[in-house]
């Protein structure tokens, strides 16, 4: 399970994986040293309240760049891996999106694809 949190200097927003809890890192975005935090550690988000005992599952918007390495789209894997981590029974719906947007490279109207997924968390 991931342990998601801010940075405390430039508050990046970060997910880490849980066995990382105590260990420092450096911050992507600022390059301050950070401890991460164990789930328990992390403040509450106002408005959401957990049941006392109840690991709370949270997903994050996944940056489009994070989906596509020099040649490979990884949009299926993401979106799969997310899928089991939320678990079948979970899942209220899914449904596709998509845009278009201008490409300041190349000037071009390009169409992107993307998915919403609702969840019990």
């Amino acid at each position: 399970m991931d342990v998601i949190f801010n940075c405390p200097k430039c508050d990046q927003e970060l997910a880490v994986d849980s066995s990382g809890a105590g260990s420092e890192i450096e911050c992507p975005s600022c390059n301050s040293t950070i401890i991460i935090p164990g789930p328990d550690n992390i403040p509450p988000r106002p408005g959401i309240q957990n049941e006392p005992g109840v690991v709370r599952l949270e997903g994050h918007p996944v940056n489009p760049i994070d989906c596509v390495e020099v040649g490979h789209d990884r949009f299926d894997e993401i979106v799969s891996n997310f899928l089991s981590k939320v678990g079948e029974t979970n899942v209220i719906s899914i449904s596709s999106i998509t845009y278009t947007n201008l490409d300041i490279g190349s000037q071009k109207l390009m169409t992107e694809f993307g998915v919403l997924i609702v969840y019990r968390g």
